[in-house]
Formats: C-alpha cells, sequence, structure tokens
C-alpha cells in the first residue's frame, strides 16, 4: 500500500532474516486434500523453506519501478516450518513462490 501511495516504506528487521510465507492458494488446497484424506496427526503448512526479508522487501520496490530505501537494522530471527510430513500424507507441494506474487501484486497495484 505505501508504494502505491508513493510512500517509501522502512524495512525494520534485519533483511537477512527469512520467514517462511505460504499464499493462500496453497494453503486453500492443501486444506482440502487433508480433509479429503482424512488423516490424524498434525501437519505442519508452510513452503518448507525461508525467504529472505530483504529480498521480498527488494522485489516489492522493484515492481513499483522505485529504488528500494536502505533496510533498518534489526536482529535475525529466521524461521521456516519443516513440511516433509505434510508433503507425504497428502502428496501436497506449495506451487506459489511468495516474492514473484509481491512482484505481480505491486506490479498491478501500480
Amino acid at each position: 500500500r505505501q508504494l502505491r501511495d508513493g510512500e517509501t516504506p522502512q524495512l525494520t528487521a534485519d533483511p537477512g532474516t527469512r520467514r517462511d510465507y505460504l499464499h493462500v492458494d496453497d494453503a486453500a488446497r492443501l486444506i482440502v486434500q487433508a480433509a479429503l484424506a482424512r488423516r490424524a496427526g498434525t501437519f505442519n503448512a508452510g513452503s518448507g523453506g525461508g525467504v529472505l526479508l530483504g529480498e521480498l522487501f527488494d522485489a516489492a520496490y522493484e515492481a513499483a519501478d522505485r529504488s528500494p530505501a536502505a533496510p533498518g537494522a534489526g536482529r535475525d530471527t529466521s524461521q521456516w516450518l519443516d513440511i516433509r510430513a505434510t508433503q507425504d500424507a497428502f502428496d501436497w507441494t506449495p506451487t506459489e513462490g511468495v516474492v514473484d506474487w509481491v512482484r505481480a501484486a505491486v506490479g498491478a497495484a501500480g
């Protein structure tokens, strides 16, 4: 929203921090597959890998055709989920990459 409105968003976390993002389409597909499979247990829903916050930040600026602001300093609190059991149980793998999705969303809004 800030990029679209001509503002300058600031990244206040460590750009080297990795987070696990899952697109809603992938989550919905997993929920349907899990409901149909009727398997008991606890399963992680995630991408199974981390995306650098700095990469996500840069992708949004790139899609808005603007130069990124200097990233803020913060502490690295990287985390992402192990989704191997979920993949095996439901024959499911996420297909939507968050960086590409951000590029498309910001580009479409501009």
